[in-house]
């Protein structure tokens, strides 16, 4: 689909690895992603979500997708090897293949039964994002930090 050269027109921060802090120490771990297959450095996009959603939508309509968007699914009618049949805002859609993007909603996952509560995953996260603070030198400079606590990172 050309995914990578359209990630690379979007701004981001390139990252290389990840640094480790203990919450109530400065002392830091820093890991690198391996080396791809072709020996060639390996990096992950820091990309904001909506363009990153725009460039998939649009690569994906580019590819000949049909692609709905801001449109309720009630439910799903027929999910198996011969397609999908949906029922929708806009009435029934049907397709050779499901993306199923709904995250958390996990609406496969419902439809099939799958879907399992783990009782002891807290599901919180805390992120932020600063200006005029200070990068790290070098590839470490666009490294993601994940502060340690004994509650969890």
């Amino acid at each position: 689909l050309g995914l990578e050269e359209r990630a690379r027109a979007i701004p981001s921060v390139p990252k290389f690895g990840a640094t480790f802090v203990m919450g109530d120490d400065e002392k830091t771990s820093d890991f690198w992603f391996q080396p791809g297959p072709r020996g060639e450095a390996s990096f992950a996009f820091n990309i904001e979500r909506a363009p990153f959603d725009r460039m998939l939508i649009d690569a994906a309509a580019d590819a000949g997708a049909e692609v709905h968007q801001d449109v309720a699914v009630r439910s799903i009618e027929r999910l198996d090897e011969g397609g999908v049949t949906l029922a929708t805002d806009i009435g029934t859609v049907r397709g050779r293949m499901l993306l199923d993007a709904s995250g958390q909603s996990t609406l496969v996952g419902k439809h099939l039964k799958t879907r399992q509560r783990l009782p002891d995953l807290e599901r919180v996260a805390y992120f932020q994002h600063f200006r005029g603070v200070l990068r790290r030198e070098g590839r470490l400079g666009g490294s993601i930090i994940i502060v340690l606590c004994e509650e969890g990172w």
